[in-house]
């Protein structure tokens, strides 16, 4: 698998533009209404989103946190390319592990562009580059109860779909416990998260989401 910009361009999520709901709605729809969002630091240190292609998010969270639907939505607004890191952290997104100087490399190409947004659940060492290089980082805290339904409904729409890259009710369960453990050490992502407190926003409930989606907006490309 080729290393770089190419390679990490080739590995972007869709970014859909046309008949995207308002911010409110894509909270109701998908289950995101509910959390809430706040930035800290203290005041005077709050990052702020810039325009167009100069806008640069990591979104961390959990399974099941709505980190996918969240990082589509920003890049629809802010009109830059999405990347989902299950896909640089795995062949295919989820074969066998790759190596991690391949997946630094691929997190440093990303970070050298001036706009992305990046998505995923790893709180390792080649995500620093993305951290450090982000203008803001979201950090999706939802409760476990939340995040195993999404997870349990998420399962059943793809395998219906014929497109779950994990199938079987097995692999489900396993996945489900493995979740349960990372939910239940949020201190985790508390302490890799703390170099970059002057710009994260823990998110947990909706009001909060909600305005950091309409901040994003009120500075959005025209026609976004």
């Amino acid at each position: 698998m080729p290393d770089g910009a190419g390679a990490a361009r080739g590995r972007r999520l869709e970014v859909t533009g046309a008949g995207q709901p308002p911010a409110h709605e894509l909270l109701l729809n998908t289950g995101l209404l509910g959390l809430g969002c706040f930035v800290l630091g203290g005041p005077g240190r709050q990052s702020h989103i810039g325009t167009g292609p100069g806008s640069r998010l990591h979104i961390v969270g959990g399974p099941g946190s709505g980190k996918t639907t969240l990082a589509r939505r920003l890049g629809h607004l802010l009109q830059v390319p999405v990347y989902d890191l299950d896909t640089i952290a795995y062949q295919g997104g989820a074969g066998p592990a790759r190596d991690p100087a391949r997946r630094r490399a691929d997190a440093e190409a990303i970070a050298r562009q001036p706009g992305w947004i990046t998505e995923g659940i790893y709180l390792d060492a080649w995500c620093a580059p993305l951290a450090e290089g982000a203008d803001r980082i979201v950090w999706l805290d939802v409760p476990w109860h939340v995040a195993v339904v999404r997870i349990a409904r998420r399962h059943v729409l793809l395998s219906l779909a014929g497109t779950n890259r994990h199938p079987g009710l097995l692999k489900l369960a396993r996945f489900v416990w493995a979740t349960r453990r990372l939910y239940r050490t949020p201190s985790a992502t508390a302490a890799w998260l703390a170099p970059y407190r002057h710009k994260l926003s823990h998110c947990r409930s909706g009001r909060d989401l909600a305005a950091l989606l309409n901040e994003v907006a009120q500075h959005a490309p025209p026609g976004a």
